[in-house]
């Protein structure tokens, strides 16, 4: 080909998919979310959870039972689903009705999905009651530390966190809701906290925590390179841990939570041995507790908050 010849160029736009779906089923697309999961994969889940009206693309490895299964299993079966096949041919064919309707059903390979979730989460949900979290015998990082220690963490939407010692998964819950674009791996040795992670996950409905069973740091090298760490807990291994965690990327932002004057004084040592950057911040923090019909202010124990970095 002459790179250098002129040639007259006239572009002739088709009407996308999202749009002819749109108009068949009269549904408005300007408040639409576009995304697709043919031939990729992204959080579709979190997409719907936060959005009314949500197009997608389905193809390759996702077909429409495998979407309408994610939605049944992160409990999104409210949803009102329009589903098109073979659009503009003579075989056009438009599917309708709520998850549970449209289930093992046969669906061509290639489809075009509007999703209507009229239960939307419309606002991004920064502090999450202790209540709200399954809980088993594993501690949990309580709501107001781990509301300060996330944001300690600057997470960006496309970030990769290690919540080691995750627990419960409260902080691994609230790290995938603000890094939605990116991942969460919870780590947790204890076998029953990882049941309580995963039950976790499917309520808060985060898609993109992977609950990984094993000890920190023997796990790590399985895992993506993280851009971010909580320590929750350590297992004795703290030294171990972060060392590790610099070695896989020595950007890495941790943040670490210390309560017991051990490993406080262990986690200060660590800073200053290896010349860190250190921001230590003490937390004590006191709750309405009523007595009888008296409130009274009971003191929880102190936290310290370390943010490291090199």
């Amino acid at each position: 080909m002459d790179l250098n010849k002129e040639y007259d160029v006239r572009i002739i736009p088709g009407i996308s998919s999202y749009v002819y779906l749109a108009s068949l089923v009269n549904v408005t697309y300007e408040d639409m979310v576009l995304t697709s999961l043919h031939g990729r994969s992204n959080n579709i889940i979190n997409i719907v959870a936060t959005n009314r009206k949500v197009f997608t693309l389905l193809g390759g490895d996702t077909n429409v039972n495998d979407l309408l299964e994610l939605l049944i299993e992160y409990k999104l079966d409210n949803c009102y689903l329009y589903i098109g096949e073979n659009l503009s041919y003579d075989i056009e064919k438009i599917t309708f009705g709520y998850v549970k309707d449209l289930i093992n059903k046969e669906y061509s390979s290639l489809a075009s999905v509007i999703i209507i979730n009229d239960q939307y989460e419309k606002y991004l949900q920064l502090s999450i009651d202790d209540l709200d979290f399954i809980k088993d015998k594993s501690p949990m990082t309580k709501e107001d530390v781990r509301t300060l220690s996330v944001a300690k963490l600057n997470l960006e939407s496309t970030s990769v966190l290690y919540d080691v010692g995750a627990g419960t998964g409260s902080v691994s819950v609230m790290g995938a809701k603000l890094c939605y674009l990116g991942k969460v791996f919870a780590i947790e040795k204890n076998e029953e906290a990882i049941d309580t992670l995963q039950l976790n996950k499917i309520k808060f409905k985060c898609q993109n925590i992977e609950v990984i069973h094993g000890f920190a740091p023997n796990v790590f090298s399985d895992l993506e390179k993280p851009t971010h760490a909580f320590i929750g807990g350590s297992s004795g291994n703290l030294e171990e841990i972060i060392n590790s965690l610099f070695s896989l990327n020595e950007n890495i932002r941790i943040v670490l939570n210390a309560i017991t004057m051990d490993t406080i004084s262990k986690a200060y040592e660590i800073g200053k041995r290896y010349n860190l950057k250190m921001d230590i911040t003490m937390v004590n923090i006191s709750k309405d507790n009523e007595v009888g019909s008296y409130h009274l202010m009971k003191a929880n124990n102190p936290v310290y908050i370390f943010v490291f970095e090199k």
